[in-house]
């Protein structure tokens, strides 16, 4: 019978079963499908504490973690959340999803042995207690060396950022990270929503034209580069824009020089 699936039993295909369990566990009706689900993975030859399985649920939840913007997860936690989507009832869950066959407890050590053997096979990595898919890991370390090349680099004109000339007030705070602009060749600016920081770009957009240096603004998305453009009073465009950066075009055709300050 498990020969008719053939291909059907790949780790794909047990990933999006598994992302169907843990999405649809939160009434009794669905914790009978997910059963449903479970049972049939059974009938091809992946039992509960199949290797397989435990590896496709880490997989999947390092790429749902992903999608909520986390480049990984701690080890515990991604053990926490693929038990929970290999079987674990919710909290709260209903006496009639009780009445359901309980999933066989897994072996001790199945979770970590399933983790090292996806370790061993290069498609995640642990450092410092944290798991990374190998791809976010690569990602990680990239802009790491940018930001140092970026950081060490020789600019060719430097903004001269006078506080007493911006157009509008600034509080202490403010003014010292347009001279932290003005020392570094590279600064990332953070902080939560009413912080100040639209109010810090508009006075380096400000001084930045008062030095005479041509200043390119990009954001993520259009509706936030429309957002900067009427904050700053300065044209924004995309990344992609700036770059022309065609979705299936060929590598050669991007942008690699900004003539820009």
């Amino acid at each position: 019978e498990a020969k008719k699936f053939g291909e059907a039993r790949d780790a794909t295909v047990i990933a999006e079963a598994s992302a169907i369990e843990y999405d649809l566990r939160h009434a009794s009706f669905f914790a009978a499908l997910r059963q449903c689900l479970s049972d049939l993975l059974c009938a091809v030859g992946i039992p509960a504490d199949s290797p397989r399985r435990i590896e496709a649920a880490l997989r999947h939840g390092l790429d749902t973690a992903v999608d909520v913007g986390h480049c990984y997860l701690p080890a515990a936690e991604l053990a926490q959340r693929t038990l929970s989507l290999l079987g674990a009832l919710p909290q709260g869950a209903s006496e009639a999803d009780s009445n359901l066959p309980a999933p066989p407890p897994l072996p001790p050590h199945a979770v970590e042995d399933a983790l090292e053997a996806l370790i061993h096979r290069a498609e995640v990595l642990r450092e410092d207690g944290c798991v990374y898919s190998a791809r976010m890991h690569a990602i990680e370390v990239e802009l790491c060396r940018e930001v140092q090349r970026l950081a060490s680099a020789q600019r060719r004109r430097v903004p001269r950022i006078d506080a007493a000339k911006v157009p509008f007030a600034l509080a202490p705070l403010q003014s010292q990270a347009l001279v932290e602009v003005e020392r570094s060749p590279f600064s990332i600016l953070t902080g939560g929503p009413g912080t100040g920081k639209t109010t810090i770009v508009r006075a380096l957009v400000s001084a930045s034209g008062q030095s005479g240096l041509d200043v390119r603004l990009v954001a993520p998305t259009g509706r936030a580069a429309k957002r900067l453009s009427e904050a700053t009073s300065h044209s924004a465009s995309t990344v992609h824009r700036l770059l022309e950066l065609r979705p299936g075009a060929d590598e050669p055709q991007r942008r690699t020089q900004l003539e820009t300050d």
